[in-house]
């Protein structure tokens, strides 16, 4: 499964990398925390920022809730992860998200967040 469009009867499938592109946008969050829910899982994504450098770490919560602390994803000019990120699993196959975030001003809450969530090769089992 792929991201699809259909305008004026064509239709766009993405894929890159191995990994097909299930959905991709854009939000405009005024708050440091973001709640993504793509069927049954749900990720909690929240903007921290300490004296150390840009860094996220992932906290299990349940089998179907996963934490995602940024760290210092400050930047006016944009920040983003080196690579896609193993989150789950969906329709048999291995959950992927790309989150890329940008700030107005690095004082303020205003953030713009890039994200994309794939699906790569089958799960084991």
């Amino acid at each position: 499964m792929s991201v699809s469009h259909d305008v004026t009867g064509v239709s766009l499938s993405i894929s890159t990398g191995g990994k097909d592109v299930i959905r991709n946008g854009l939000v405009h969050s005024f708050t440091e925390e973001v709640k993504f829910l793509i069927q049954s899982l749900t990720i909690n994504c929240t903007f921290i920022t300490d004296s150390d450098g840009p860094r996220f770490d992932t906290t299990p919560v349940s089998a179907t809730e996963l934490s995602i602390d940024f760290y210092n994803f400050n930047s006016n000019i944009g920040m983003s992860m080196t690579e896609a990120l193993r989150v789950g699993s969906l329709d048999g196959r291995v959950l992927f998200l790309f989150i890329s975030t940008s700030k107005a001003k690095p004082q303020e809450n205003l953030r713009k967040i890039e994200y994309t969530f794939y699906l790569g090769e089958k799960v084991d089992g």
